[in-house]
């Protein structure tokens, strides 16, 4: 597989899908962000450890897959996707998710389990639309009282 995301693709700015899945990339370059028509991202099954800030100029995301790589933290900006209905990050080991998540108000499909979430941020009631919620094997204890403002 890919040991490096081909910065090449960056410059098909009028790309929608993106899957780069099933990989060895270690990295994310800086120029993912010029991809802004991108409305899904697969990036799951690979060596990433780091996302750039600048995936947050990708706003036009709707599903975003990143499970079963070595991601710890997460950018706050992320919250910029305020489009996104899907987003995976199962078996990482994410300590914490951005509280900027709170922005993702159309999201309606959520799978983060096996991480090393000790909690999940406040915000997450404001996922008015949310439908599936999967959050298990990870080190959390209790949820946080807002996600049942979630209908």
């Amino acid at each position: 597989g890919l040991a490096f995301f081909p910065r090449e693709i960056c410059s098909l700015q009028g790309m929608l899908d993106l899957n780069l899945s099933e990989n060895e990339m270690r990295t994310i370059p800086v120029d993912i962000g010029s991809l802004t028509c991108l409305t899904k991202l697969k990036l799951q099954e690979n060596l990433l450890s780091k996302m750039p800030a600048c995936i947050g100029n990708l706003t036009n995301l709707l599903s975003v897959d990143i499970s079963e790589n070595e991601f710890q933290y997460l950018p706050n900006e992320i919250g910029n996707w305020t489009k996104i209905l899907r987003f995976s990050a199962a078996k990482n080991s994410l300590r914490e998710l951005p509280q900027t998540i709170g922005n993702w108000e159309e999201l309606i499909d959520l799978e983060i389990q096996e991480n090393a979430f000790r909690t999940l941020p406040k915000t997450i009631g404001k996922f008015l639309k949310l439908k599936k919620l999967v959050a298990n094997d990870c080190e959390i204890s209790r949820l946080p009282d807002e996600i049942f403002d979630c209908p």
